[in-house]
């Protein structure tokens, strides 16, 4: 048996910590990516308790499952879609979209006038992540755009920012100004938003001159962020627990695990836990970028890494357990020596919600 758990104190935490760093300001609560690995119902649902009703997901598949499931707040899917099926979908179930282009733009509103209805949506600026929206220097067919909309009303506008979580401000800092530009354009042809947001997690911590009247928080929820934002400002949400089996002694250098990596060193006490990569434990992100500098940046952390004494550890019974040779596809090995354990105690493991497989259990607690 193994269950990722989420500490629902730990959210209303940080959801009143997010909301004191916000004020006023209207607050998006992103819960894309399977909720953050906590199971986007249940966890959307969670944050309703929490006082959220204004939610973001990704993809449209992951809005027609809050759809499916009784969430009927308003939800912004921030991904534009071009595809006349996928846009009569987000008319038929009452989704804010976001219209990146004159062509996503046609897209709504033929389906809304088709539905007989008018659609919502959110312009998206690309002031320099690349991925989806006008660019800045395409005012003209923005607001050309808008204008043309018979059956959408375009109430909000926002943009990605790509590098908020780092300490050189110049990046953040100049999607800003593209920002800022575009929505001076608008404001001089009249046109207003009731929703203008670019500041993300890191971003509403990290840089208060990216605060507009709305923000955007994900992972800021569940207090995983890739910056410090203070003592006892947020805190981590979510480990996984899995039962311990098979406890017994091993002799003076037997191996543990593939390859040969772990010899002990003197007699002892294991126990095998059914927990392994299958299930996302010791996942991680694989190296994507290749310049010259991340190359050396990758070395510099493996060969921290190397030097740096510990390895990975859980607890058993309330005690510390180190984890023993390479983890498994299905299970991974500790050490108990000392420990007063037995078949079915529970070991508990720090670990990203986000790697958990699907099929292991969820648990609000």
């Amino acid at each position: 048996m193994k269950t990722l758990v989420l500490e629902k104190d730990r959210v209303r935490h940080n959801a009143d910590t997010v909301r004191e760093k916000a004020g006023d300001r209207q607050v998006i609560a992103v819960v894309k990516g399977n909720g953050y690995g906590f199971g986007i119902v249940a966890y959307t649902k969670l944050l309703k308790e929490n006082g959220f009703d204004f939610f973001a997901v990704a993809t449209l598949d992951e809005a027609k499952t809050l759809r499916a499931n009784g969430i009927d707040d308003k939800l912004l899917l921030l991904s534009p879609t071009e595809n006349p099926r996928d846009a009569r979908d987000i008319v038929d179930l009452d989704i804010t979209a976001s219209i990146g282009s004159p062509v996503s733009a046609a897209a709504l509103n033929n389906a809304a006038l088709e539905a007989g209805k008018n659609a919502c949506a959110h312009i998206l600026v690309d002031t320099g992540f690349g991925r989806f929206g006008f660019h800045p220097d395409e005012q003209s067919a923005m607001l050309e755009s808008v204008k043309s909309l018979t059956n959408v009303v375009v109430e909000g506008i926002f943009s990605h920012l790509s590098a908020s979580f780092l300490k050189k401000k110049k990046y953040t800092l100049c999607q800003l100004e593209e920002f800022t530009k575009t929505l001076d354009f608008f404001k001089n042809e009249g046109v207003e938003f009731k929703y203008t947001h670019l500041a993300n997690s890191c971003a509403l911590f990290l840089y208060p001159e990216t605060l507009f009247d709305t923000v955007r928080v994900g992972s800021a929820l569940i207090g995983r962020l890739p910056v410090k934002t203070g003592k006892g400002k947020l805190m981590p949400c979510g480990y996984i627990e899995a039962e311990i089996d098979c406890p017994r002694y091993i002799p003076e250098g037997h191996n543990v695990g593939y390859a040969n990596t772990c010899k002990v060193k003197k007699a002892t006490r294991v126990a095998v836990v059914p927990l392994g990569y299958g299930d996302g434990y010791a996942a991680a992100k694989a190296h994507d970028t290749f310049r010259l500098r991340d190359k050396f940046r990758y070395i510099f952390t493996d060969v921290k890494a190397l030097l740096k004494k510990g390895g990975m550890y859980c607890t058993v019974n309330g005690k510390r357990a180190k984890v023993l040779g390479r983890v498994g596809l299905s299970n991974c090995v500790i050490d108990v020596t000392g420990i007063s354990c037995e078949a079915g105690d529970i070991a508990r493991f720090e670990i990203n919600p986000l790697y958990v497989d699907s099929s292991v259990d969820r648990e609000y607690r």
